[in-house]
């Protein structure tokens, strides 16, 4: 789906409920989840019912104890303040949001109902403090050197890397300047480039497709959250060895992920919630940072594309797939 029609469609397919979403009744409480992927991914399936166990780990089986109205921006983030405003309206006691960017801009609509984010990177000072009305799970992703390492044993020597990244995202400058000291001390050469909107990110595909590289490294862009099928099927077509920092990618045929286990940052996320309902309140409620990583392998890309995944990665691997 196009930007132009997602932001057309906000009064129908993005406020359909997803399969094991509540539709919105009479059951007390009720809480929103704003996802940026589409109604359906796979990664927004697993993100609501990883969301699902914090919530029953503090006594909130959604069955018989709490609703979720589920929103869907299918990769637009300029529709979160709309759903945000949506799900206000109908009186939600608690607002579930995928990242520390859609926090701020649903903060702008939602009054005092109490928001929870889920993927925090590069935590800045407008949050790092939530104050009244605001807490969440804080990714520290500074894990790009790592995945430079893993890159420099599959490429071939001599090749240049291509580094994607994000410049609007609190971490990108040191995120940045950790990979390109990783890449000196490897004595790999790196190809830096920034993607922070749609624009940028069309830029980025046409010189990947015409530049002559060896491996590929996407960090956190927050455009790809929706649609990693472009860039997964980008490296598909020049046989690149890539790693990415999230296994929704892999998922979509990507060969390597990653990054923090969403897994777990959506089950403290519905632990936050959990305690909000039980008569927490969010300021006092600290931002968690649960540390957990995953490293996840496609072994039937790495056969189509005739890669060969070194044993000690193999050995690493949180899991492998195909």
């Amino acid at each position: 789906m196009s930007r132009r029609r997602a932001l057309a469609g906000a009064g129908s397919l993005l406020f359909a409920p997803l399969s094991g979403c509540s539709a919105f009744g009479n059951a007390t409480p009720v809480i929103g989840f704003i996802s940026l992927r589409s109604a359906a991914s796979a990664a927004a399936v697993a993100n609501l019912e990883d969301l699902r166990r914090g919530l029953a780990e503090q006594g909130f089986a959604e069955s018989d104890a709490v609703q979720i109205e589920c929103r869907y921006t299918d990769g637009a983030p300029e529709l979160v303040p709309a759903l945000a405003r949506q799900l206000t309206d109908l009186g939600v006691a608690a607002i579930v949001v995928a990242t520390r960017d859609a926090a701020i801009r649903a903060r702008t609509v939602t009054g005092a109902t109490p928001i929870v984010f889920a993927q925090a990177t590069g935590l800045s000072t407008d949050l790092s403090d939530p104050g009244q009305d605001v807490t969440g799970v804080a990714n520290t992703d500074d894990l790009d050197p790592k995945r430079l390492r893993m890159l420099n044993a599959m490429a071939p020597p001599g090749a240049r890397i291509a580094y994607v990244s994000d410049p609007n995202l609190g971490n990108y400058a040191r995120d940045l300047a950790e990979t390109q000291t990783a890449a000196a001390q490897l004595k790999r050469p790196l190809v830096a480039f920034s993607a922070g909107n749609d624009t940028e990110l069309a830029i980025v595909y046409h010189k990947l497709s015409s530049a002559d590289l060896g491996g590929l490294i996407v960090s956190s862009v927050r455009g790809l959250r929706g649609h990693p099928e472009k860039v997964v099927s980008l490296a598909a077509h020049h046989r690149l060895p890539a790693v990415y920092f999230d296994r929704s990618f892999v998922d979509a045929g990507g060969l390597m992920s990653y990054g923090p286990s969403f897994a777990e940052v959506y089950r403290q996320a519905g632990i936050l919630v959990g305690r909000i309902l039980n008569g927490a309140r969010p300021k006092d409620l600290p931002v968690l940072n649960p540390h957990a990583t995953e490293l996840v392998v496609n072994l039937a890309t790495a056969r189509a594309q005739r890669l060969t995944i070194p044993q000690d990665i193999l050995a690493a691997a949180s899991q492998t797939v195909g």
